[in-house]
């Protein structure tokens, strides 16, 4: 039997009966990390689908990061990877808010360390908004 939204009572599982897309062979945007390529700033089209939700930044200095076309309500992950000379720290776009004080942690300190951001875009417009969450510092 099959169980539809509108029969599940808060609390309730049920099944769905497939995946919300027309091609059930198709997870778009499973196991894409684009790789942003090292400036002193870099922007991050948070449009660019060939590069997914998920983006990697080696940190060879400490960068300025612009973000482009955000979309209200999307996330986008960024994977920052230390270089041979950590404590690297990359320079957030305006509009960007944190948990624990309001300001960036730490990254990692450490040759190689990796440490994962998440943003979700709160607002859009002139001066777009996004709230940083931790996924993860200083992976060893």
């Amino acid at each position: 039997m099959t169980t539809y939204s509108a029969d599940i009572a808060d609390g309730d599982q049920g099944l769905i009966a497939g995946p919300n897309n027309l091609r059930k062979d198709l997870l778009l945007g499973v196991g894409i990390i684009g790789t942003e390529t090292y400036a002193s700033t870099i922007t991050i089209d948070w449009s660019d689908s060939t590069k997914g939700m998920y983006r990697q930044i080696t940190m060879t200095g400490n960068p300025t990061l612009v973000f482009s076309n955000p979309k209200l309500h999307q996330k986008l992950c960024i994977r920052f990877v230390q270089d041979a000379s950590p404590t690297r720290t990359p320079i957030m776009p305006a509009g960007v808010k944190y948990p624990f004080g309001g300001t960036l942690p730490a990254l990692s300190g450490t040759s190689g360390g990796v440490d994962w951001l998440i943003f979700i875009c709160t607002a859009i417009g002139g001066s777009p908004t996004f709230d940083c969450l931790i996924g993860g510092l200083d992976l060893q």
